[in-house]
């Protein structure tokens, strides 16, 4: 065996024993790629997420502002000038308090669309936490409408009594400003766990 063959030998072996080395740094950095695809979109749900939900709590804490402030609405529905001031007084707070739901509402679909996502990825411990949440919002529109419908100059005046009969309605809707305000400290404690959990899934990614 001359010189010549000897370095085409070892330039083969060179050539065979770099294609599983170059493969394991290829698969190497493809399992990096993954990773850090995953640690980004984990980091970006949770983040996503959690300001979200301190926007739905903001939407929440408009609702319930006790100090109502609205204007007497002018027109109704059809474009129609409304001259009873009784009707114009009603037609201002409605339109006060669809715009906070509308905006409530707004939110809450935003974060389902991220739900989807988060329930792929991580499960259903996330829509579990928030189911709590969303029963106790429900509560709060729930008596936010009896409320209104108390109100309606439209309704005869034993359909106002019988709305305005449940004792909770004014305590969910605004609160008692001299007492423990129970529903907000029910919402609070199911919000504080969304909170946390997400919280977590940050400190798992980073």
């Amino acid at each position: 065996m001359n010189f010549q063959d000897c370095v085409e030998i070892l330039r083969n072996l060179s050539l065979a024993l770099s294609a599983p080395t170059a493969a394991f740094i290829a698969w190497k950095g493809l399992e990096s790629w993954k990773y850090e695809k995953k640690w980004q979109k984990d980091v970006e749900l949770s983040e996503d997420l959690l300001v979200l939900m301190y926007q739905r709590r903001d939407a929440i804490r408009d609702i319930r502002q006790p100090y109502v402030s609205f204007r007497p609405a002018t027109h109704d529905e059809s474009g129609k000038e409304i001259v009873d001031q009784e009707h114009a007084q009603f037609k201002g707070q409605v339109d006060y308090f669809q715009s906070r739901v509308n905006k409530l509402d707004q939110i809450r679909s935003e974060i389902y669309a991220k739900r989807l996502r988060a329930t792929v990825i991580w499960g259903e411990k996330l829509n579990e936490l928030l189911e709590q949440v969303f029963a106790l919002e429900q509560k709060l529109i729930l008596n936010l409408r009896r409320h209104i419908r108390s109100l309606n100059p439209h309704l005869s005046h034993a359909q106002r009594e019988a709305a305005a009969k449940h004792e909770e309605t004014l305590e969910v809707i605004f609160g008692d400003g001299d007492e423990e305000d129970v529903f907000y400290s029910k919402y609070e404690k199911h919000f504080a766990l969304v909170e946390d959990y997400l919280r977590q899934k940050l400190k798992e990614a980073a």
